[in-house]
């Protein structure tokens, strides 16, 4: 699975959750510093920022930074999904937490 099918999945499942999603196709585009993350998803239990990478994908030293302060300011609330955690039913649990489900 690649890294767009894997998102085309997680935005399907949010949306059939009834979560808000947010995903830019193209963050070399964007202002501001580099690195965001692919997605920012809200449910009613609260919100997250999702990374997504291939299965050998790894994290810019940018999207660390980002990372590290979305956990040290956020609580937690930022992922890095694979497509072995839409296998396992990984993303999917997280998905409906997010949910209240």
């Amino acid at each position: 699975m690649t890294e767009q099918q894997l998102l085309e999945h997680v935005l399907q499942a949010a949306a059939d959750l009834g979560l808000l999603a947010y995903h830019h196709p193209d963050g070399r585009r964007l202002q501001g510093d580099a690195g965001f993350p692919d997605l920012v998803l809200l449910g009613p239990a609260g919100f997250l920022f999702a990374e997504l990478k291939s299965g050998r994908g790894r994290l810019t030293l940018e999207q660390w930074k980002w990372r590290s302060a979305i956990l040290a300011q956020l609580h937690g609330m930022h992922v890095i999904w694979q497509p072995s955690d839409w296998e396992h039913g990984v993303i999917q649990m997280q998905l409906k937490a997010l949910a209240g489900l």
